[in-house]
Formats: structure tokens, sequence, C-alpha cells
């Protein structure tokens, strides 16, 4: 009976699938994988990540409020072993199969580097790796290690860590006041992130602070859109288009020679916040699922 109760609440935190939103993921893995080929003029693609931490910042925050709102607790335990057993047995699985692979072909002399980075990212911890032994996103030495992509993955659980403690500060407070906190932590996530490109890009390209304000422009749409008297007041599907504009414009504007994440960074997230708020608002919206879904 337990196993049955435990099941029925696990059912109350799921969200409702939405097409559209595995339609933006598919975008954002297009673009990077694209930007990794080499594709011409899509060296921007790398826009794709920061699409991923606007989603998860809607998902999230979406199912840690709704498993509030239905059982008025959060269980935290549970929370972080979903999410391992989500993540972890695909990353351990892609660790070993690489490692092997590099044992097999790479230089000996790349063994240990590769293995430092393989030890960080199955730790969750490779952006903070990558930043200590000062490996650059953008240079061609740092291309070639076989674990760079597993920043994201680093950025994403450190996130993980974080939120659910926030939310549960912010919960029990008025709806108005969770935005404005919410808005707040937006606001200054991103000057730090300003800042840091000035000063050091690596930081600001590595680091979670400096991101976190695109996981927490997922989690305004997602109280936005949750909210009824809010929810009527918004466009339905104007801003898909300007949105989706926003994301591949700056796929495509930003080079080799562009600082990021700066101001421009700002396009693919507030691009993929519009679509969101468009698939938050109207999920079953046939323009939003024929482009997306």
């Amino acid at each position: 009976s337990e196993k049955i109760q435990e099941g029925r609440a696990l059912k109350t935190t799921e969200l409702r699938y939405i097409p559209g939103i595995q339609g933006l993921r598919a975008i954002a893995v297009l673009l990077v994988l694209a930007a990794h080929a080499g594709a011409p003029h899509l060296h921007g693609g790398l826009v794709g990540v920061d699409m991923f931490f606007v989603i998860s910042g809607y998902l999230i925050t979406g199912l840690l409020v709704t498993e509030l709102e239905s059982q008025g607790k959060l269980g935290l335990a549970q929370f972080y072993a979903r999410r391992l057993k989500r993540l972890l047995p695909a990353l351990l699985f892609m660790l070993g199969v690489t490692s092997l692979a590099i044992a097999a072909f790479a230089p000996l002399h790349e063994h240990p580097a590769q293995a430092s980075s393989a030890a960080s990212a199955a730790l969750w911890v490779s952006n903070i790796y990558f930043i200590l032994t000062e490996q650059s996103y953008f240079e061609s030495t740092s291309l070639a290690n076989a674990f760079l992509h597993t920043w994201s993955l680093g950025v994403e659980e450190q996130f993980y860590l974080l939120w659910p403690l926030l939310i549960l500060l912010i919960y029990k407070t008025t709806a108005s006041l969770r935005l404005a906190v919410l808005l707040f932590i937006a606001s200054a996530s991103f000057i730090l992130c300003i800042w840091l490109a000035q000063k050091s890009p690596t930081l600001a390209f590595y680091l979670m602070p400096s991101r976190i304000w695109q996981f927490s422009a997922g989690a305004i749409v997602w109280l936005l859109a949750s909210r009824p008297t809010v929810r009527a007041q918004l466009p339905t599907n104007a801003l898909l288009l300007p949105g989706l504009l926003a994301i591949f414009g700056a796929a495509f504007w930003i080079d080799e020679t562009t600082r990021y994440p700066d101001w421009i960074s700002l396009l693919p997230t507030l691009g993929t916040a519009a679509c969101l708020m468009v698939l938050g608002r109207q999920p079953e919206s046939k323009a939003a699922n024929t482009l997306l879904g």
C-alpha cells in the first residue's frame, strides 16, 4: 500500500506533457551539434545550452511548486534521488565508453588530463575543473578534451542542489513576493554575468551563479503562466515567432569574435522564455505544436 500511495504522490507532482517543449529541446540539441560540427554560420549554435538552462528552470520550478501545492511539503531526498536516477546512469555510461575509446586511441600523454576531466564530470563539477585548469570553451586545445561538454551538466546539477531550497524558502510568501525574489535573483545574476564577461569570460561562461539568471527566466515564466489572472492577459501565439527568431538570430549572429556570454545572451534566453510563455499559457496551441511539436 505504501508503494501505491507513493506512486499516486508522484503522479500528482508530474507536469503535463507538452510536445512543444520537446521541440525546443530538439532545436537546442541540433544547434549545439551544428556548432561542434563546424556548420557554416552556426558557430553560435552554442546558444542551445542557454535554451536548456531556461527550459530546466521552467520545468524544475513547475515540479517543485506542483509538489508543494499538492502535498503541502517537498521531499528533498526524493527530489535529489529522482535527479540522480534520471541523469547518473547515462552519464556513467558515457564516461565509461568514452574513457575506453581514449585508452584505445588517444595519445598516452593525453590520458592524465582526460582522466581528471572524467572524474570531475562524474562528481558534477567539471565546470569548476575547467575553470581551475584555465580551459576556455572556445580554444582549440580545450575542444580536444572529450569531456568538455559536461560543463553544462555540472552547472545544472549545482542549480538542482540550490533551487529546491530557495523554492521552499519563498513558497509560503505571496505570489507577488515570489516573483519579486526571482526577478531580483535573475537581475543580480545577469549583472554578475555581464561584469564577469568583461573581467574574466571563462568565469562568466562556466560558473553557475553567472548562469542562474537563465534558469530564473524559465522559473519566472512558469510562475506567470500558472497564475490564472496573469494567463488571461498574456498573448497566445504572438510571442512564438519573435521567440524563435531571437534564438536563431543569435545562433547566426554569434561568431568566433563574439564574447559570450554577454549582452547577446539575452537573445536566446528571452527567445526561449517567450516560446515557453506560449506553451505554458496554451499547451494545446496548434501553432506552437506545429512548429515545435
